[in-house]
């Protein structure tokens, strides 16, 4: 049973901007060591992290609460094995509120282009 959908986009420029300006501060309040690594073995590391951005506000939607009640941007993790999709892992308050609501499996569908990345997430449960 869906219990809830979540979309997002992002331009690919802005989170670049965005760690620019806040190097290591940024990077490492928004991603899992996990994800960090997986993206930094990129040519350009960018449009992953963008896309896992786009994710996990995806997410997040889904989940029905954004960032509110706890939940920090790692609580949702994004991990990828080579030859799969990506697959969500929830932690800490993501994962307990995810339980109150129901829901046991998240799905996410990810891609990024030149400019823009974006994420669509399916909430499961029942």
């Amino acid at each position: 049973m869906v219990k809830g959908i979540g979309a997002d986009i992002i331009e690919i420029k802005r989170l670049r901007l965005l760690a620019e300006k806040y190097p290591d501060k940024f990077i490492n309040k928004i991603f899992t060591q996990d994800e960090v690594v997986y993206c930094s073995l990129r040519k350009d590391p960018f449009p992953s992290f963008a896309a896992r951005f786009a994710a996990k506000e995806a997410v997040l939607k889904a989940l029905g609460t954004g960032l509110a009640f706890g939940i920090s941007w790692r609580d949702v993790e994004i991990a990828t094995e080579t030859g799969q999709g990506p697959e969500i892992s929830l932690h800490n308050k993501a994962i307990e509120i995810a339980g109150e609501k129901g829901i046991n499996k998240v799905l996410i569908s990810i891609s990024h282009d030149r400019d823009k990345a974006i994420a669509f997430a399916l909430a499961l449960g029942g």
